[in-house]
């Protein structure tokens, strides 16, 4: 088996390799005319046999997210897929071992992914980061917000580069919360109103935009459902502006449904917290490709220094103890305060749990400084913002 980074003549081998595996159609012919004009390599890596055949792939999205208010480099890992005749066979572990050691030498702090089966990925250092919070309720929850709010429905012919420093400087707020460039931006705020029944909405104080809401029509079985499928906001103040916009639709529909942050209080804001339904999704992990450029960049009060081994058998370079202080870190062979695996670590960075709920786990081992790591690993509310 050799593993070796995707180029422009993969392309086509890795369209028929998800078209096996992923069981959708795809137009052989028509993509090998279009790969004859594809001179961009993918983002990847891919195993072959001796012969040449392509037997798995992975994609790794170069991709910016936040992390304590600072861009951060993460590569978003997609497209895993394996040829059935080939599985079993430790193709995928190899590219993942060839990917994550080149993106951290390429200077890649973090690397997430949306798993199919969340005990194949912590082989590879990957841990939950993020649930998916999903409500539901009735616009009678929100019709004390009713008042008067300016708006401008956007079609597709519209700019909405516009709305882009409100996206910017909602998900400033959140630590996983990744950049969209001009591109994606306009995909996740499409507008194609009189089509698709598919609104974007932004959203005004005085003459600048402050938030806008994105949603579509769903048909339960005995009501329609407005569904917000993307949504930003400057404040607290604007966030209630979107909820005040909406309820105006309560004549067409009969619920809303809208995945939220857990900073948001939605059952506090409503009327009746009984009848806000919250589905729970655990799709997200994350892991730390290069912890000593983590723990240094961390914008956080460390009232005394600690110091922290942590454990990556998956890439050991990354291993070691560490002596972190407000402001820098150092590899440093003095007594841990607490030893965790590389898999912990990733979940406590994220703020998925917080240092307390990282204790529940079998794979930590705390030794002192209790209250400074309980202060610098808060439990903390997360956003992604986009799917790759």
């Amino acid at each position: 088996m050799i593993v070796r980074k995707l180029t422009a003549s993969d392309h086509v081998s890795l369209q028929k390799l998800w078209s096996i595996c992923f069981m959708y159609s795809i137009n052989v012919e028509e993509l090998e005319k279009k790969a004859e004009d594809q001179k961009e390599d993918p983002t990847g890596y891919g195993a072959f046999t001796e012969d040449g055949e392509m037997i798995a792939g992975v994609i790794g999205n170069r991709l910016t997210m936040n992390f304590d208010g600072q861009k951060t480099p993460l590569v978003g890992i997609g497209g895993v897929v394996t040829h059935p005749s080939y599985r079993k066979g430790g193709a995928i572990k190899a590219i993942m071992k060839e990917l994550l050691t080149k993106a951290r030498e390429d200077g890649f702090i973090f690397s997430g992914l949306y798993p199919f089966n969340h005990g194949f990925y912590r082989k590879f250092g990957y841990e939950l980061s993020r649930d998916l919070e999903t409500y539901t309720f009735s616009f009678t929850l929100i019709s004390k917000y009713a008042g008067e709010v300016k708006t401008k429905l956007l079609t597709e012919k519209d700019d909405r580069t516009f709305l882009h420093p409100v996206y910017e400087a909602f998900t400033k707020r959140y630590n996983l919360a990744i950049d969209r460039n001009k591109d994606a931006f306009l995909r996740a705020t499409q507008s194609n109103p009189y089509a698709a029944n598919d609104y974007t909405y932004a959203i005004y104080d005085g003459d600048d935009p402050s938030a806008y809401v994105a949603f579509y029509k769903k048909d339960a079985e005995h009501e329609s459902i407005l569904c917000v499928r993307d949504y930003a906001f400057r404040s607290e103040k604007d966030f209630i502006k979107i909820l005040s916009f909406l309820s105006r639709f309560s004549p067409e529909f009969g619920k809303i449904e809208i995945a939220l942050p857990s900073d948001i209080p939605i059952a506090l804001l409503s009327s009746n917290p009984y009848d806000v339904e919250k589905k729970v999704n655990s799709r997200y992990m994350t892991r730390v490709v290069n912890c000593e450029k983590a723990l240094s960049m961390m914008k956080r009060y460390i009232p005394s220094p600690f110091v922290i081994e942590i454990n990556d058998p998956f890439l050991p370079e990354n291993s070691g103890k560490f002596r972190v202080w407000c402001g820098g870190c150092e590899k440093t062979e003095e007594k841990a305060d607490v030893k965790m695996s590389i898999q912990a670590f990733s979940q406590m960075m994220a703020g998925y749990a917080g240092f307390d709920g990282t204790l529940f786990r079998d794979d930590v081992e705390l030794f002192g400084n209790y209250e400074t790591l309980k202060m610098v690993f808060p439990k903390t509310a997360t956003y992604l913002g986009v799917y790759y």
